[in-house]
């Protein structure tokens, strides 16, 4: 009987070990990655014309109707509703540079609005801001030189008998990834 039992024992024994060792790992792996880019930055570009500025030129304002001078961001064409006179001057789009990741789409925020002022209390608005450069709906590229470029043009309201002056005042554009 001592027999039997060991020898049952000793086929329980094998029997165990014998699954164990059997027994297949199935292990698989996989890499992480990240790839770290630049930021996106946006700077005037004073290279042109217009020293990267929305400039609207010299106008003469209507001594009758109110006047929308309005600078194309696309084509930098000068154009205006009524009567009021364009004075052959330097006017154009203004020019912004973008640095960031090759190759990445950015927006660009535009303001609502902006106020010109000129000797302390005479004011001008500008609206209707719109940006052109490359891409399309609103979804800017990055070159593969990391470099990207966009123009700002906007409708300039003056008044009937606009007072004279140089008119001046910020206006601020945002861009960020995409």
């Amino acid at each position: 009987m001592k027999k039997k039992i060991l020898a049952l024992a000793s086929m329980a024994a094998m029997l165990a070990f014998g699954n164990e060792a059997q027994a297949v790992d199935n292990v698989a792996s996989s890499d992480a990655k990240a790839t770290i880019a630049s930021g996106i930055t946006c700077a005037k570009d004073i290279s042109g014309l217009t020293g990267g500025d929305l400039a609207f030129g010299i106008i003469i304002p209507s001594a009758s109707a109110i006047d929308v001078v309005s600078i194309n961001a696309n084509t930098g064409v000068r154009s205006h509703s009524t009567s009021a006179t364009m004075v052959n001057s330097t006017y154009g789009p203004a020019a912004f540079n973008v640095t960031g990741a090759a190759g990445a789409s950015y927006t660009i925020t535009l303001p609502t609005g902006s106020t010109l002022i000129s000797n302390g209390a005479q004011t001008m608005e500008v609206k209707n801001f719109s940006a052109y450069g490359n891409g399309a709906s609103g979804a800017y590229i990055i070159a593969s030189n990391a470099t990207a470029s966009f123009k700002v043009g906007a409708d300039l309201h003056v008044a009937v008998n606009q007072a004279t002056g140089v008119y001046s005042g910020p206006f601020q554009v945002t861009v960020a990834y995409q």
